[in-house]
């Protein structure tokens, strides 16, 4: 019987690229696939749950409903239904389902599509040096990402292999929206230095789906003054 191979896990995108939803039909026999007997509907179930029309071919036409999506021509007789979708945004989030007719049989697949944008980060008020005794407040802006959920943690970097969490010295602010859709967060470390951290490093490490490895912004710490 007919059927549709798409994607089972979700296809990760940053904002303004293209993508490409697979749906491949299979079982349908040998050749290629007749358009005129063959009708494809592209639905998208948003984020908020709304059901949306994006593309259909019925009877050897198109009729993209979301701007600028597509179906390749070459690519159609020989299967590949797959959906193009130039330039996402945010609102083309969700779950795509893929529903093929090749009269008179019928198959469905679905797809999730999640689009992101990466944080940038900054190291603010970073001292030139601390003085033994007193205490100082650096700051690290994160900020235009997107989805909200982030995760900043502080560390100290012992030696070459040991690091250690200065998370009971270090408070994450609110996050706060932009007007784009993006968000962005400050976290802030209280660094009150023994001589012994002299020279070594501190890092602000960010963590997000959009990123394929944590985003990590340091500086070394310079203590001056001397135990009475």
């Amino acid at each position: 019987s007919l059927g549709v191979e798409t994607s089972d896990v979700p296809i990760k995108s940053l904002r303004n690229q293209e993508v490409f939803i697979p749906c491949t039909v299979t079982d349908y026999g040998a050749g290629d696939l007749d358009p005129k007997l063959l009708s494809v509907q592209w639905t998208q179930t948003t984020l908020g749950g709304t059901k949306e029309q994006v593309y259909i071919f019925s009877s050897g036409t198109p009729t993209p409903t979301r701007p600028g999506s597509y179906i390749s021509d070459r690519d159609l007789i020989t299967g590949n239904v797959g959906l193009h979708l130039p330039r996402v945004q945010f609102t083309d989030e969700g779950e795509y389902t893929c529903t093929v007719i090749y009269t008179p049989n019928k198959a469905v697949g679905q797809s999730v599509l999640q689009v992101a944008v990466q944080p940038t980060g900054s190291l603010q008020s970073v001292p030139s040096s601390v003085l033994l005794g007193t205490e100082k407040t650096v700051q690290c802006a994160v900020g235009g990402f997107y989805p909200k959920d982030i995760t900043i943690q502080w560390m100290k970097r012992l030696s070459e292999t040991n690091c250690i969490s200065l998370d009971k010295d270090s408070c994450t602010g609110e996050t706060s929206g932009n007007g784009d859709g993006t968000f962005n967060v400050t976290s802030q470390l209280s660094i009150k230095p023994s001589l012994e951290d002299h020279g070594r490093r501190y890092y602000c490490i960010i963590k997000h789906r959009s990123l394929d490895t944590e985003l990590k912004l340091g500086f070394t710490l310079s203590v001056t003054g001397q135990f009475l």
